[in-house]
């Protein structure tokens, strides 16, 4: 009989939401039970549901550590151990999630604890955790409410064992589960536990997604569906196919992989990184159409390193519909796009031979209401010839001064902008009365994003002698060579 041990996973999250309705509370864990392949990549996720004004929550996860292990990818940029849930970031809330758990960190490779810090309990195990910070975008307003309804709250990745010779499960049980309203109210719900099933591992061909024992386009065009999202269950035989690099992941360098092995390709000598030393600029540029329609071109400034992309374009599905996505005649492109989801377009293009014009992709809106017709790109991963990621940074079409963070805040806050092109830029704040307290010069910078705390600008709640400013209302002006915009901010003592 397989000796049982238990490992915890202890997972904090707090945000600030809208309310919806009240309701009886479930937290559940999803899939309620379910059979994986030994070795396969594993999300967990709990689940809440006809939850009323809940803020914040806290939970332990038990699981069978000789039968699963917590999950780190191979490239933690990239590949999370976890995912936050939509729930709590409805209306894009700030939310701060950590998760704890009990792995020996010690004996992990160093790649595998980037941005993990370990902790020695009084018991000898180690404690590994993650912090994570989710920050408001520019333009989105913010509130102390709690959120109702219901959706994901965290998704958890582990593996199952590898070596595995008879089936073997794990019972992923809930404890401790404490939810929170606004007013620091304990919530009570009913829980609802889970089960996984591990089976030995069948003998797969990488590459070859369709089962057919041979790997060709086809099985790159069904890699690229996976990716977006168009294949929503893939079979763990599929998975397993057409993650080439072994990252526990289907993205588009995956199909390009599988397009290298189709053509024999795959047995060259091994990659080497040749990355661009400046990294790509990739831009969205919409141009109006014929009859209404408008055309979002995506563009990238070198095109020829590229050998496929992962993109993700959000619009406002009440001013316009996506009607088609091409490849923008991009000789030998493959291309798949997932529009099911009204606000929300997911593309990934992959080229054997390169791409060979600045536009990658051509995304068709029919127009609703021109006045909103906003298209903006929200995350982009790109991949080089050799397979390896590309550094690539978005470059906004607009300026934009973003709401501070936190807000009211006390003493500290920061301000998130976006520049469409280089300029110098400050950040003046002013009192109540309309007197200059603080100038923030950051200096002359390149177009792009600033939203997080590593990027937007930092007020310590100084005025520009060092003393700290009082309880109050303040406004702050960005300033760039072309644009100019205020806000306001509450400092609460």
């Amino acid at each position: 009989m397989m000796k049982r041990k238990f490992f915890y996973l202890s997972i904090l999250s707090m945000a600030i939401i809208i309310p919806l309705t009240t309701m009886a509370q479930t937290i559940s864990i999803e899939p309620a039970e379910k059979t994986y392949s030994a070795g396969e990549i594993i999300p967990i996720s709990v689940m809440a549901k006809d939850v009323s004004d809940l803020y914040g929550f806290q939970l332990n996860v038990r699981f069978n550590n000789d039968v699963l292990s917590l999950y780190t990818a191979k490239n933690p940029s990239h590949n999370p151990l976890y995912e936050e849930g939509e729930l709590l970031n409805q209306d894009e809330a700030e939310t701060y999630i950590s998760i704890f758990s009990s792995a020996e960190a010690d004996k992990l490779p160093e790649e595998d604890r980037i941005n993990k810090i370990t902790h020695v309990a009084e018991d000898g195990t180690t404690l590994m955790y993650v912090v994570n910070t989710r920050l408001q975008t520019p333009d989105v307003a913010s509130s102390i409410e709690g959120v109702s309804g219901e959706g994901k709250l965290v998704t958890i990745y582990f593996e199952g064992v590898k070596d595995l010779a008879a089936d073997a499960e794990s019972d992923i049980i809930l404890e401790a589960v404490k939810l929170v309203n606004p007013d620091a109210e304990e919530i009570p719900a009913t829980i609802e536990n889970g089960k996984i099933i591990l089976t030995p591992a069948v003998a797969v061909l990488k590459g070859d997604v369709n089962g057919d024992g041979k790997v060709r386009s086809n099985d790159a065009f069904l890699a690229l569906r996976i990716a977006v999202g168009l294949i929503a269950d893939p079979t763990a035989e599929q998975q397993e196919a057409a993650d080439m690099n072994n990252d526990g992941k289907i993205r588009s360098n995956d199909a390009f992989l599988v397009l290298r092995k189709a053509v024999g390709l795959i047995a060259a000598p091994a990659l080497v990184d040749s990355s661009p030393a400046t990294p790509l600029k990739v831009r969205l540029n919409k141009t109006q159409g014929v009859d209404g329609d408008v055309h979002a071109l995506l563009t990238v400034d070198n095109p020829q390193a590229v050998g496929s992309a992962d993109i993700k374009i959000v619009y406002d599905a009440s001013a316009l519909v996506v009607t088609d996505v091409d490849a923008a005649g991009q000789d030998g492109a493959l291309l798949e796009a997932n529009f099911d989801t009204p606000g929300v377009v997911q593309i990934a293009t992959a080229n054997l031979n390169a791409f060979d014009g600045e536009v990658l992709a051509d995304i068709h809106f029919k127009t609703l209401q021109p006045d909103k017709a906003v298209v903006e790109l929200r995350e982009i991963e790109f991949f080089g010839l050799d397979s390896f990621p590309l550094d690539a940074m978005i470059i906004p079409d607009r300026n934009l001064l973003g709401q501070n963070f936190p807000n009211p805040f006390n003493p500290e806050t920061w301000i998130p902008y976006q520049l469409k092109d280089e300029s110098e830029v400050s950040i003046q704040i002013y009192d109540i009365s309309g007197r200059l307290v603080r100038t923030i010069n950051l200096g002359r910078q390149s177009p792009g994003i600033y939203v997080t705390r590593e990027k937007a600008a930092y007020w310590d709640g100084r005025n520009s002698a060092g003393e700290l400013m009082a309880s109050g209302l303040y406004f702050y002006t960005l300033k760039t060579k072309s644009y100019t915009q205020t806000k306001r901010m509450l400092l609460l003592k």
